[in-house]
């Protein structure tokens, strides 16, 4: 386990922070991408984005580092809760949901300091969500060969990690 709770304490206050800005910009710059943006997408990356800042405000140096692994699991599981709810509302852009679960994955491979078998053990379950949400839960069909490569995308981010 880690034995430095500031650093990891900063580090996920950091990730966090920028998680909710993300959320609430992504809305604010939705308005740019053709289709329409639905009430309950809306309240489900309003949703994420006060998780996260709720992360960022708990995320205490006092905290015990395994608290702080727990924040940072339900970061990265609000962030593909809410990404699932968007690919299942019609998200535009199938690959975006590859992008953010690569960009989470590295992310928390480079700012949060923790163990191999604790990254390893977000990299897994993100990088397998991708083909079954985009497969199961997609009101269109995907082309297959998109989630193939987006799936090649996730899981060469999670063997990168």
């Amino acid at each position: 386990m880690l034995t430095d709770s500031r650093a990891f304490a900063r580090s996920l206050r950091t990730v966090a922070l920028v998680v909710a800005g993300a959320s609430a910009l992504w809305e604010i710059m939705g308005a740019r991408v053709p289709g329409e943006t639905l009430p309950v997408l809306l309240a489900v990356r309003a949703g994420t984005a006060a998780v996260a800042f709720g992360i960022a405000l708990a995320s205490t140096p006092g905290r015990s580092a395994r608290a702080l692994h727990a924040f940072a699991y339900l970061l990265a599981v609000a962030i593909v809760v809410s990404n699932a709810v968007a690919v299942a509302l019609g998200a535009p852009f199938p690959i975006e949901f590859a992008a953010v679960l690569a960009v989470t994955m590295l992310g928390a491979a480079l700012f949060l300091p923790w163990t191999p078998r604790a990254q390893t053990a977000l990299a897994v379950p993100a990088a397998l969500s991708y083909p079954v949400v985009e497969l199961l839960l997609a009101p269109n069909a995907v082309a297959p060969g998109v989630v193939a490569h987006g799936s090649l995308f996730v899981s060469t981010a999670a063997v990168a990690s």
